[in-house]
């Protein structure tokens, strides 16, 4: 009989890091134990399917909650990602075109943040929905946190991470806080980190997951920014980027990480495309709707990563590639890049002023980083190891 696990995570949106979870997960578990009973359910906060754009199907929180008392199922992974500080009015945010409109607005904004309109929209009583209350299911759950962020001194959060049966975090803000208030935690690297070995370029190309025209792009660098995150530098970026791609003869390739509301990658992604072009630079590659398997296979293949997605920058880790995270004032970005990032790799920069940097950064060998992105694989592993022997 089949024991089942299930992951609770935000796999309902188009966000590439969210998407890479239960996948890291999966593999890490059969790579590490020998057990071949286990089977992993999927669920988000709405039901959703994005297999077809290299994420799951996943059921919502509701008929996980069910499912939990009714199946009696005891083990519980909330998968990864900035959970511990995800209140319900930025989720819903994320999964509601209408409810975001509406948020961009001061006074709804504001009006939001007051009354909790979302949380009663989606049926809830608790305000963050990825830190799980373990005295709501009627029998007893294992709660693991897979190398999670976001903590913070909030009361409510802190007091259901010390009844939760395991907690990792990914950098050492969130675990000097959380040790700070007595909960018992381990700082191990975000799950994503070991999608080398989950993937490769072989397996890429065999399973013509990536189009045609992507795959022959020569050396280019990657450049990915958020709308909310590029500092009002749209030009700045532009001069940089256009510097950076004729002294080094390397092309360029813009392609969106996030398409989801509270992301919006290919909103400024466009505008810096179309300021290229006016430029006079023909070497620039706009990549549309790209799947998870291409962003990924991009950056693998890339000189050099320039971006504000954390996730972005963990493939580049992973795969030996030289990376840039752009804006300093991205907790989880410097954070973890402080953490976790090779030395002379390990600072972030603003987005009008990467062009020196970068230029260094290009100069890093791949086998360096990759030797440092191995000792993490194995932190990880390890990680998954001590979940194993805690699974009932």
């Amino acid at each position: 009989m089949k024991k089942e696990i299930i992951v609770f995570g935000p796999f309902d949106r188009f966000n590439y890091g969210d998407l890479l979870f239960p996948y890291m997960i999966e593999y890490a578990f059969n790579k590490v134990s020998n057990r071949n009973d286990l089977e992993f359910k999927k669920y988000s906060l709405v039901k959703a399917d994005l297999r077809d754009k290299g994420g799951v199907l996943s059921g919502n929180f509701k008929e996980m909650y069910e499912e939990i008392n009714q199946a009696q199922i005891s083990n519980v992974i909330v998968a990864g990602g900035e959970c511990l500080a995800a209140r319900w009015d930025n989720l819903y945010s994320y999964i509601s075109p209408r409810y975001n409109f509406f948020r961009q607005y001061d006074l709804f904004r504001k009006l939001f943040r007051r009354i909790p309109i979302a949380m009663k929209l989606m049926g809830s009583e608790r305000e963050f929905p990825y830190v799980l209350d373990s005295t709501i299911f009627t029998n007893q759950v294992n709660i693991f946190y897979n190398s999670v962020g976001g903590a913070s001194p909030n009361l409510e959060v802190i007091n259901r991470l010390k009844k939760s049966t395991y907690v990792a975090v990914r950098e050492t803000y969130s675990y000097d806080i959380l040790r700070k208030h007595q909960v018992e935690c381990r700082l191990v690297p975000d799950s994503a980190i070991i999608m080398s070995d989950v993937y490769n370029n072989e397996k890429f190309f065999a399973e013509n997951v990536v189009r045609k025209h992507l795959k022959n792009l020569g050396n280019y660098v990657f450049l990915q920014v958020s709308k909310y995150k590029h500092e009002n530098a749209i030009d700045d970026i532009v001069a940089q980027i256009k510097h950076l791609s004729k002294v080094n003869s390397l092309s360029i390739v813009l392609c969106p990480i996030g398409t989801a509301g509270g992301h919006e990658d290919h909103i400024p992604l466009k505008e810096i495309y179309d300021k290229l072009n006016e430029n006079n630079v023909n070497n620039v590659h706009l990549v549309d709707l790209p799947s998870v398997m291409e962003i990924m296979w991009l950056i693998a293949n890339s000189s050099l990563y320039i971006g504000t997605s954390l996730h972005g920058i963990i493939t580049a880790m992973s795969f030996g590639v030289p990376y840039v995270g752009l804006n300093k004032s991205q907790v989880k970005l410097k954070g973890y890049v402080e953490t976790w990032g090779l030395s002379g790799l390990d600072q972030i920069q603003d987005c009008n002023n990467f062009y020196d940097y970068a230029n260094k950064c290009l100069q890093v060998p791949s086998d360096e980083i990759k030797m440092h992105s191995d000792k993490e694989k194995d932190l990880y592993y390890q990680h998954i190891s001590q979940i194993i022997d805690l699974i009932d």
